[in-house]
């Protein structure tokens, strides 16, 4: 199925003629937004790297070894934005799900 590509734009002229601003409107999304990713990254399973005695990580990994996987992979990518304050509570969500499982260099550069 293809999808077809969405105009806000009744949407956001009906929501203005009621008074509500296009920026409460986007600020009221990005809030919804952040607060979903955030209740993702909390049900995330997640489980320490394991790797074979040479030290390559395993081909299958477990559930919780890849909810760690993306975990810091959403981390390295959503790091540029750590001066952003809307965004900033993603990364302390992110810190706080990894734990003990935080990288060395991560800590590094928050200290």
């Amino acid at each position: 199925p293809v999808a077809e590509p969405l105009d806000p734009s009744p949407a956001l002229d009906f929501l203005s003629h009621l008074g509500v601003s296009r920026h409460e409107v986007h600020s009221r999304v990005a809030s919804a937004l952040r607060s979903a990713i955030e209740d993702e990254i909390q049900r995330m399973p997640i489980a320490p790297l394991t790797t074979t005695p040479d030290g390559v990580a395993k081909t299958l990994p477990t559930p919780g070894e890849a909810g760690h996987r993306a975990l810091l992979n959403l981390l390295k990518s959503a790091w540029q934005f750590r001066d952003v304050p809307e965004l900033r509570p993603v990364l302390v969500t992110v810190l706080k799900r990894l734990g003990d499982h935080t990288p060395v260099p991560m800590l590094r550069r928050l200290g």
